[in-house]
């Protein structure tokens, strides 16, 4: 799973890093009429944002595309293998698990009750 999660943050950070790339990649996504025009960054120190941009990643099939038309043949085999992908639909699942009960244990009047609960409950949908 750590080789799928840097695969998929070198394909971000290759897209966003470059602003000729970024705006390619946004233009192709328009003339595709995807869903997304755009990646999110990925950042270390947030695992909103980790589970946010896995997700996009996947649900953006112009990806492979895109790697292939500048020639970035290593990264665009790895999104045609069927392997990876599984990988990272799998990951995108574990990640969404965890920003769901991330977001469960903040807001305003929670109190050490209610974390107890959500965490419990969690434990026991990992079991079953």
């Amino acid at each position: 799973m750590r080789d799928v999660l840097n695969v998929a943050i070198k394909v971000v950070n290759f897209i966003k890093t470059g602003a000729l790339n970024s705006r390619l990649f946004k233009l192709l996504c328009k003339d595709m009429e995807s869903k997304h025009h755009a990646l999110l960054f990925h950042t270390n120190v947030r695992w909103l944002s980790k589970g946010n941009m896995l997700g996009q990643l996947y649900e953006l099939q112009e990806v492979a595309t895109f790697l292939e038309s500048q020639q970035k043949a290593a990264l665009h085999d790895k999104f045609q293998s069927e392997g990876f992908l599984l990988s990272l639909a799998y990951l995108v699942d574990i990640f969404e698990a965890l920003n769901a009960i991330t977001l469960k244990l903040q807001g305003k009047n929670i109190n050490i009750i209610l974390h107890h609960c959500t965490i419990r409950d969690f434990m026991a949908k990992l079991d079953l």
